[in-house]
């Protein structure tokens, strides 16, 4: 559609009798604000820019009375150094496109959380412990899923940019000298063949750092690891990998032997900080996924024992066990995991938890959502919501 525009723009100029002042007026007037108005939405690659840019180059050069076979530098100089200060299509796409991402960010609007998954997203494919904005785009290319956001990633690098986001989504890794693996996959002498066999099977697998492979009770790796017996269950939301060849499976255990495990051994993995992302849901199961060393180390930071803070888990699934159905329900799916319990738990000790609760009814329908978040930071750390069941004759609003 817009190469029939500029195309038909194109035609309709030269055929006019317009001078060379109203042809810039047409161009800034009307072509350029049709582009801008759709490019931030298209992912074009440098080269489609360049044909794109080539039907309106030549009523540009004409418009400046330019020799059409000219070097195109004067054309998109700017204006300070001389130029015409012309903006090529494919800026033109990536400033539109970072303008858009901005904006959306900043109000967190619905777009903006949108765009908040689709980093994120991009973050858990590469698996590493740097925002993936810092990275070279050409190198980690081979990693990830073409997407509108990783298409800024590119612009930003053909720019020689960097982008630093401030709100950007990190995991910290559970235990002292625990590192994230594909940091060491991605630095060691291997083909990006390899390297994407093993990240696609980490993915596979639901893993992020060492202390994921790494039975905390015997020190030793996994049963499950080895030979990819089974993925890990995770609290987060890890891309989705599809089956994979089993002749990978060989390619996973050399790597682990000859590369993860000896980085393991040269510096052992340490005491627990905090809680990993292999919690288990504490709505869903009896099962604690720690042992006693794990918690006692974590709930340090609380000024309270283990056996504490296991009181504390069971007395919230009995309270959630023996609630009326109308209040289980409003939890919704909403998975309250141990290391979200550790973190309302901390923030009330601080004396920082808020909690907020909001309620809606109309013509007989109602709904609640409640959240804790941090007051001093204002980050919400458990959040759910659910409609109100009930006879539409009983849930109503009525001014008294």
């Amino acid at each position: 559609m817009l190469v029939k525009k500029l195309k038909k723009w194109a035609r309709n100029v030269k055929a006019s009798s317009l001078t060379s002042r109203e042809k810039l007026v047409a161009y800034h007037g009307y072509i350029l604000r049709g582009i801008i108005y759709v490019i931030s939405a298209t992912n074009f690659t440098k080269e489609q820019c360049n044909q794109l840019q080539k039907i309106i180059s030549p009523i540009l050069y004409n418009a400046y009375r330019v020799q059409r076979n000219a070097i195109r530098t004067p054309l998109y100089t700017p204006k300070s150094l001389g130029g015409y200060g012309i903006v090529s299509i494919y800026h033109l796409q990536g400033i539109e496109k970072l303008k858009f991402y901005f904006m959306h960010r900043r109000i967190n609007d619905t777009t903006g959380q949108l765009l908040n998954i689709s980093t994120r997203f991009t973050q858990f494919e590469l698996g590493t412990s740097k925002q993936f904005w810092n990275l070279t785009y050409g190198t980690y290319q081979h990693y990830i899923t073409a997407s509108w956001t990783t298409d800024i990633w590119r612009y930003l690098h053909s720019c020689r940019s960097k982008l630093v986001d401030a709100d950007f989504w990190y995991y910290q890794p559970p235990r002292e000298n625990d590192f994230y693996i594909m940091d060491v996959v991605f630095d060691a002498n291997l083909s990006i063949f390899h390297k994407q066999v093993f990240n696609q099977i980490r993915l596979y697998m639901k893993i992020l750092t060492a202390s994921d492979i790494i039975d905390h009770s015997t020190n030793k790796m996994k049963k499950n690891i080895i030979g990819c017996k089974s993925p890990l269950s995770s609290t987060f939301g890890f891309p989705y990998v599809k089956d994979f060849p089993k002749q990978w499976i060989s390619i996973w255990n050399s790597i682990m032997a000859t590369i993860i495990i000896p980085h393991i051994n040269q510096r052992p993995l340490g005491r627990w900080i905090s809680f990993d992302h292999l919690d288990s849901n504490v709505q869903t199961t009896t099962n604690d996924n720690a042992d006693a060393n794990k918690l006692e180390a974590i709930t340090t930071d609380l000024g309270i024992t283990s056996s504490v803070f296991r009181a504390h888990v069971e007395k919230i699934r009995d309270t959630i066990k023996k609630s009326q159905k109308w209040k289980r329900h409003i939890w919704g799916e909403s998975k309250l995991t141990h290391s979200c319990i550790f973190k309302i738990l901390k923030l009330a000790h601080k004396g920082d938890l808020a909690l907020a609760t909001d309620a809606s009814v109309n013509d007989g329908h109602a709904a609640h959502a409640f959240c804790f978040a941090s007051k001093s930071k204002g980050k919400v750390i458990f959040s759910s919501g659910s409609k109100v069941e009930g006879r539409r004759a009983y849930v109503s609003c009525q001014l008294v």
